[in-house]
């Protein structure tokens, strides 16, 4: 049996298709979320709270899974 931990951290990016530009996800105020021309999610500062996840009416927002 092994005592390794593994340590599951959910991060989210943009579906480009499905976004509207409605700019929800910009009320989390959150450091990850920028806009150049497309929203994006910088996955290096998104820290997978969810919020954003959470507030976008589109669900364009997906999970993605950084497994460390």
């Amino acid at each position: 049996m092994s005592d390794t931990k593994v340590e599951i951290i959910m991060k989210y990016k943009i579906n480009t298709e499905k976004c509207k530009i409605c700019r929800m996800c910009f009320r989390t105020r959150c450091k990850a979320l920028k806009f150049e021309g497309k929203v994006i999610i910088d996955s290096d500062k998104c820290n997978g709270c969810g919020m954003c996840y959470n507030l976008c009416p589109a669900n364009a927002i997906i999970m993605i899974d950084e497994g460390k």
